[in-house]
């Protein structure tokens, strides 16, 4: 499969999306970034994201009064278009109608990462309409079964799965979001892990990109193509933990009940803490639109109850010492699964 000069072409489990750019480096890290959903020429197209690396032509933005504020943007809505100001370093227009979205910068890595959020925005809407639903959580497979661990932003997802992966038999279903659906099937949704230090990961740096972002931090991201033959297919769901990050140096898996399971749950999955959701999208809806999104919590809900009838529970304590927290979690999955 070979990639256009100047465009990529995705397909997320039925939304096919073409991102056409001036620059041939914002083309080239939207494919790494999506690599696993990445297609050939010859589909329809649902969502178009036109990037121009230049500045923005704040001429064609009309005089509007500012709708939505939001750490990363102002929100301004002109009919059936939106107009989203960066602060100054970028421009969109976006035709939700249309499937269209412009984008206008200088940035690189702002270019990027907009592209990036708006395709998970977008993304989780259509899957959410499909039946399957994101779950903020590390999803691995081992002997043919899902194990998903739900951890907050920052709490050691990427860490642990770089450790599980060394481990025989373990592949990657999503570093932070894999799908769910009401039938406690779990889908790969895998994107590119984020590392906090690198030097640390013993990655050869050809996989490697550091990237500035909006509201974080720098991050390494290392390419799925490290991870070749280490990326699993759609899998039952098997066992569910909940991580905690501890002081102490050693890690343990202890017993979780019922009803705490159901809110780590609604807190990862339901209402998805931790789960970009564009709300400057969200909220450019109108009201009678979102008492409809009732219905996609009602569906989310669904599938986390499913996964409570199908899944073996448990608390995940993570300890300080790196190798040990993997080496409990495989003892687990050997002992559970074997």
């Amino acid at each position: 499969m070979t990639m256009e000069a100047d465009a990529v072409r995705l397909n997320m489990y039925g939304l096919r999306v073409l991102i056409r750019c001036t620059e041939r480096e914002v083309v080239r890290e939207v494919a790494r970034d999506f690599s696993s959903f990445r297609v050939s020429p010859g589909e329809r197209i649902d969502l178009t994201l036109e990037v121009e690396v230049r500045p923005p032509p704040w001429e064609l933005l009309p005089a509007l009064r500012a709708a939505q504020y939001t750490p990363r943007n102002i929100t301004y809505r002109d009919g059936s278009v939106t107009w989203l100001d960066y602060f100054g370093r970028a421009l969109a227009r976006v035709e939700r109608e249309a499937g269209r979205m412009t984008i206008w910068g200088t940035d690189i890595d702002l270019l990027r990462e907009i592209v990036f959020l708006t395709l998970l925005s977008w993304s989780g809407e259509y899957l959410d309409r499909r039946g399957l639903h994101r779950i903020h959580a590390l999803g691995i497979s081992y002997r043919g079964r899902a194990v998903l661990i739900m951890m907050p932003s920052g709490g050691g997802k990427s860490t642990l799965a770089l450790q599980m992966l060394k481990q025989p038999g373990v592949t990657l279903l999503g570093e932070d979001s894999p799908l769910v659906d009401a039938k406690g099937q779990v889908y790969p949704f895998q994107l590119r892990p984020g590392i906090k230090d690198p030097s640390a990961a013993g990655i050869p740096p050809e996989y490697l990109r550091t990237v500035r972002r909006m509201e974080f931090d720098p991050k390494t991201l290392v390419d799925l193509d490290y991870f070749a033959g280490r990326l699993s297919p759609t899998v039952p769901a098997g066992i569910l933990l909940l991580g905690q990050r501890s002081s102490g140096t050693r890690a343990a898996i202890e017993p979780l009940g019922t009803r705490q399971a159901l809110e780590g749950l609604i807190k990862n999955m339901v209402v998805g803490l931790g789960l970009y959701q564009g709300v400057e999208f969200v909220l450019e809806h109108s009201g009678w639109e979102l008492v409809g999104k009732s219905g996609v919590a009602a569906a989310r809900m669904r599938a986390a109850i499913g996964l409570l009838r199908t899944c073996r529970t448990g608390v995940l304590v993570l300890g300080r010492e790196i190798p040990h927290n993997a080496e409990v979690l495989m003892a687990y999955l050997q002992r559970e699964l074997g």
